[in-house]
């Protein structure tokens, strides 16, 4: 705990912000896993109508500098190249952009079992 006024407040700001950039950069996330979910599901169209909305997100994350714009352009390069490889080949993006909901992960191996 800060003992001093100043570093009480430091505190309070720092608590502050950081709920602020948070909510910023999910207003960005969920854009974009619904984007990944869209192709992985083979619906290429509505993944495209949603680009706009992804790249207004990004740049408005950028802007507050939650994020730097050259995350951002890279973000919004990265979504087109996988689009547009969509486009021409679904099946290949649908198998590779699949998210895993909240909670699953990969189960680590026993050290023991490898030997």
């Amino acid at each position: 705990m800060p003992i001093k006024k100043s570093a009480a407040k430091r505190l309070r700001q720092s608590i502050k912000r950081h709920t602020h950039n948070l909510k910023i950069k999910n207003a960005y996330k969920e854009p974009v896993k619904k984007f990944r979910n869209l192709l992985s599901e083979g619906k290429t169209e509505e993944a495209k109508k949603l680009t706009s909305t992804i790249y207004k997100k990004l740049d408005k994350t950028a802007k507050a500098h939650v994020i730097r714009k050259n995350k951002a352009a890279r973000l919004k390069s990265r979504l087109t190249k996988l689009l547009n490889k969509a486009l021409k080949d679904p099946e290949s993006v649908m198998a590779k952009t699949k998210i895993k909901a909240k909670g699953q992960k990969k189960k680590k191996e026993n050290k023991e079992s490898k030997r």
